[in-house]
């Protein structure tokens, strides 16, 4: 029974994450600030499933962890510690260099 219930919230959760794609046109693109864990990792593990229809930049201002090998293609991992000035011109840089503009950003 518990199998069936957490099948049940997993598929729950991909129709509401399927819903708020479909409100967007076109790919999304996406810059989650911390993304290494709790809710941030859990919203790149989710919105990561979804292949090329989404782009994610995964924010850290953990640097061990933004070095590490990022298996999903559609995942990019950068140093962000929101009080550092250059860290944001990076990021910024990150957008040009791509030729994306964010559509939804979540700190």
């Amino acid at each position: 029974l518990k199998c069936v219930a957490a099948n049940a919230k997993t598929f729950a959760r991909r129709a509401s994450m399927q819903a708020l794609l479909e409100t967007f046109e076109g790919k999304l693109n996406v810059l989650i600030i911390g993304a290494r864990g709790g809710v941030g990792g859990a919203l790149v593990d989710g919105l990561s499933q979804f292949g090329d229809a989404v782009s994610i930049i995964a924010t850290s201002r953990t640097s061990s962890w933004v070095a590490q090998n990022e298996p999903r293609l559609n995942v990019k991992r950068k140093n962000l510690d929101v009080c550092s000035e250059s860290d944001w011109v990076g990021i910024f840089d990150a957008f040009q260099t791509d030729e994306v503009s964010q559509n939804l950003i979540v700190n």
